[in-house]
């Protein structure tokens, strides 16, 4: 289905762009690591390779192994249910943390980041309970929902700049 299939690609996409994030400044995301989870300066240190090499891997499974879709939204729903859990926990705390979450290191967690977060959890269950596309046309699908995800991509790492926008443009919001 072409939904799915966009949602699918979109997670993807949106997994590789928040780990080379994570990658292209991995002081600042291994300090973040710290404050997030509130570990240690040596536990962050093993633990920030880590996620970005499981965000990687899943990015790259969820777009390429079409054999175990199934199993890697299944991977990919609960990593974001902990960390969607995570995130709300930091928010409702107050808690001063640093995201980090799309290359926007510098901004503490918000409410929008939840919001996002569950907008993504959704669209994850939805694709585990579609079938996926079986037909002739499925190969021309696949590519348009593939360029429709790039959209996903866009609006999802953006979504609490474009939530502040959209809700505070009258404010003089920047």
């Amino acid at each position: 289905m072409f939904a799915a299939d966009s949602i699918r690609y979109g997670v993807a996409g949106l997994l590789a762009y928040a780990a080379a994030s994570k990658l292209a400044d991995f002081r600042a995301f291994r300090r973040n690591v710290t404050g997030f989870l509130k570990v240690s300066d040596t536990t962050a240190l093993y633990l920030a390779p880590v996620v970005i090499g499981v965000e990687a891997a899943l990015a790259a499974a969820l777009a390429f192994d079409a054999v175990r879709r199934t199993a890697w939204l299944s991977t990919a729903l609960l990593i974001f249910f902990v960390f969607t859990g995570l995130l709300a926990r930091a928010h409702a705390g107050r808690d001063v943390v640093k995201c980090s979450c799309f290359g926007e290191g510098e901004r503490p967690v918000s409410a929008h980041d939840v919001a996002r977060n569950v907008v993504i959890a959704t669209g994850l269950a939805f694709c585990l309970v579609v079938e996926p596309a079986t037909d002739a046309r499925a190969a021309v699908a696949c590519a348009l929902a593939s360029a429709f995800g790039v959209l996903w991509v866009v609006v999802l790492s953006q979504f609490h700049r474009i939530v502040v926008l959209v809700l505070h443009a009258s404010d003089g919001a920047p």
